[in-house]
């Protein structure tokens, strides 16, 4: 679904209105920018699809990696994505083609590129985990496997520190985690709710957001002992993305409500709370990709 901020048209599958109808598949996990095309990531139909970044015009796919999750570029020629199968896989962007593979922890998912160390969430997939795998994309060998909370879902960087949320698994007790680490040692952890996800880092690089329950949290960056604080509450039925527009500074949450008939975006004002306005989007919103 595609959201003109001047014009604020919203079109329905843009990807079918851009090719004469041709459908995306099932499922459209997530979407990434990189080096002047889009990507994306079909989860079910085993595929990623490459298309033009302004109209979603098919370009080109990328075939042979099962269930692809995420997509890290990392440079002109490379990117890595991390599937289920295998764990993460880099693909030759000059031929869309599949290359080599490295196998990590269970159910490898977000992914975060610092300098020459690409950090792989491993979030459990359909069983558990409490890793991170830690790869170079020079040699493609893994470095080492980092010990983490229970089911690791979102990673971001501020600064020297990198932040891993895990939101632990519905069979165990207690809470979720927010890690710092620092030269890949955990320098501090905050207790947080159950299931927390979707962490990000504000556009200044200021605050952390993070979603859990009906509620938006917030922990700072640079007070490294304050603790994550409820920060907008109301009532959402099923907070399921968070992100900021680099262009309005606005924050946009997506509410998934039954996850059968279509979700809410809402657009909040960081520095009042205040949600001004809403708009309707598809099935499940998961995540944004902002306009380049």
């Amino acid at each position: 679904m595609h959201f003109d901020r001047d014009t604020r048209n919203l079109t329905d599958d843009i990807f079918a209105v851009a090719n004469k109808g041709a459908k995306i598949g099932n499922v459209l996990q997530s979407a990434a920018y990189w080096n002047g095309k889009t990507y994306l990531m079909v989860n079910n139909a085993h595929r990623i699809y490459v298309v033009n970044p302004q109209t979603f015009a098919f370009v080109d796919s990328v075939k042979g990696i099962n269930q692809p999750r995420y997509f890290q570029g990392i440079s002109a020629e490379k990117a890595a994505v991390s599937n289920w199968t295998k764990g993460v896989s880099f693909i030759n962007l000059a031929t869309n083609t599949l290359g080599s593979s490295v196998t990590t922890g269970n159910g490898a998912d977000k992914m975060l590129l610092d300098a020459n160390t690409l950090w792989v969430l491993n979030s459990g997939g359909f069983g558990k985990d409490s890793t991170i795998t830690l790869v170079d994309v020079l040699t493609e060998k893994v470095i080492k496997t980092v010990k983490t909370a229970p089911g690791p879902n979102s990673i971001v960087k501020a600064g020297s520190s990198i932040w891993v949320l895990c939101g632990s698994y519905w069979d165990q007790s207690g809470t979720g985690t927010l890690l710092e680490y620092r030269f890949e040692q955990v320098a501090a952890a905050y207790k947080v709710p159950k299931y927390a996800s979707n962490l990000m880092l504000s556009n200044d690089g200021k605050d952390l957001f993070f979603l859990a329950g009906n509620t938006v949290y917030r922990k700072t960056t640079l007070v490294p002992a304050e603790e994550p604080e409820a920060f907008i509450n109301r009532t959402f039925a099923s907070p399921y993305a968070l992100d900021q527009d680099p262009l309005t500074g606005k924050l946009l949450m997506a509410d998934a409500g039954d996850f059968s008939s279509g979700s809410k975006v809402f657009f909040i004002n960081p520095d009042t709370k205040l949600v001004s306005d809403s708009l309707r989007t598809g099935i499940g919103t998961n995540s944004f990709l902002f306009g380049n």
